[in-house]
């Protein structure tokens, strides 16, 4: 009797337990949907770009770059573009490899460029302290990044979506970010860490050789937390620095920069600081009416480095002044440079990475992150959902009209395409329905007759012209 009743007891000690462990378990499940639910606008981003990307064709210098890459190879590209049009050693190697890929690379280029930079952002956000940002939270995060930069850019077809424009302006600041996440590694072990800042500095090098406007702007971000960053910094930051020089004097000593000058009315030096002085002004005149987004991060890189210099006046005035004398720097640089001047051209990508990148610097690299103490993590409140609608709607404005344009030249841009390899060699003239233009570029165009000679190369035809048949 009482074994029966201790048999009993044991039954029913062991139904609780696997109703316990069942109840667990669903909690457990539901717990790793939610977690999986923080990845769906990362997705949601990757998959919009893949369906932009398949509107997206070659554009102008894409042919030229891949009529060089084909024929002469890689490193015979190189030296033939270093000694004759551009010392870009970066992005003409990334042009180079991408363009190997065939004329499909265009479609998968912005899939990719959006993974890259959830990917960067998501990392970003990881290193972030657990009573800031709770780690189930970074897959959110990751894809607000992406959002915001996205929405910095004016020009956002330029700029992203073409496959030139896209390894020009947007892959050095991943470059760039990646860098800055190397350069401070969280392992302990002695070897790991010297590795990881070994790849830093070329990640560092990569970052400056895509675009010289930028080349400049990583330079000065550097000798900014160099002039800022805590002493315990001061080496890693010398050595990014010298690194960073390096690589600017090699893009500049390159030869081919003087034959594409030679294409540009040169104007006295004197000239010159007046007219980049009033392209500062009218760059944040944009900035403030057209990008206001962007005034509270540079409110945040004020705020930080003004507390490394130590003083609460300088808050919003030492950001704000660096943030001035580098956009002049940089204007004025292009004028002396290439003949270009920022605020003219459609695409000021310039201007993301120089917000991203000095708020990046002076947090990561001063180290603040460690020791910020929240009253309420960023995952809560009513802050974090207004923030990620205002983001959101400043990425649409950017990608939404360069995805449109791209959307209605598709088929025109794909019937000439197809016109083209099928007339691969032929020893007349080969009309294509265009577009002529495209988010302001000469593409099929007879003002751009330089594009037309760049598809007559890739696909060697004896020439090339805008017709209006279909």
């Amino acid at each position: 009797m009482a074994a029966s009743i201790s048999l009993q007891g044991i039954q029913e000690i062991q139904e609780i337990q696997k109703g316990q462990e069942g109840h667990e378990g669903h909690k457990g499940g539901g717990s790793r949907i939610r977690e999986l639910a923080f990845w769906l606008p990362s997705l949601a981003i990757i998959t919009l770009f893949g369906f932009i990307g398949r509107w997206v064709y070659w554009i102008a210098d894409d042919f030229c770059r891949g009529a060089e890459s084909r024929d002469l190879g890689l490193l015979r590209m190189q030296a033939a573009e270093y000694r004759g049009w551009s010392g870009r050693y970066t992005f003409n190697a990334l042009i180079g490899l991408t363009t190997r890929l065939g004329l499909q690379s265009s479609h998968i280029a912005p899939p990719v460029l959006a993974a890259l930079s959830i990917a960067i952002f998501t990392a970003a956000a990881d290193r972030l302290p657990e009573s800031l940002i709770p780690k189930r939270y970074t897959p959110l995060y990751g894809a607000l990044g992406c959002a915001t930069l996205f929405g910095l850019y004016d020009n956002f077809g330029q700029s992203v979506l073409w496959l030139t424009g896209g390894l020009t302006y947007i892959v050095p600041f991943f470059f760039f970010a990646g860098a800055l996440l190397a350069a401070f590694p969280r392992s302990n072990n002695a070897n790991v860490a010297r590795f990881s800042r070994g790849c830093a500095l070329v990640l560092i090098f990569l970052a400056v050789g895509c675009n010289e406007a930028i080349g400049a702007l990583f330079v000065g971000c550097l000798v900014v937390s160099l002039l800022f960053g805590g002493s315990s910094i001061r080496k890693s930051m010398l050595a990014a620095t010298l690194v960073s020089i390096m690589g600017f004097a090699v893009m500049a000593a390159a030869p081919g920069n003087a034959v594409r000058q030679s294409f540009i009315q040169r104007r006295p030096l004197i000239e010159l600081p007046i007219p980049a002085a009033t392209d500062t002004l009218r760059l944040f005149v944009w900035l403030v009416s057209q990008r206001t987004l962007l005034v509270g991060v540079a409110l945040i890189t004020g705020v930080s480095l003004g507390r490394r210099l130590g003083s609460r006046a300088g808050l919003g005035v030492a950001g704000v002044a660096i943030l001035f004398g580098l956009t002049y720097g940089i204007d004025l640089l292009c004028i002396i440079g290439t003949g270009d001047r920022l605020v003219p051209r459609a695409r000021i990508a310039v201007i993301a990475p120089m917000f991203v990148g000095l708020v990046l610097l002076s947090w990561f690299a001063s180290g603040r992150w460690e020791r910020v103490k929240p009253t309420k993590s960023l995952s809560k409140g009513r802050l974090l959902p207004m923030c990620a609608v205002s983001i959101f709607i400043c990425a649409l404005r950017s990608v939404v009209p360069a995805a449109a344009a791209a959307h209605n030249s598709s088929t025109m841009a794909e019937r000439s395409t197809h016109r083209l390899v099928h007339s691969r060699g032929a020893t007349s003239p080969i009309g294509v329905p265009g577009p002529a233009t495209i988010w302001g570029l000469a593409n099929f165009s007879g003002d751009g007759a330089w594009a037309l000679r760049c598809a007559d190369s890739y696909f060697k035809v004896k020439g090339t012209y805008l017709t209006t048949d279909s």
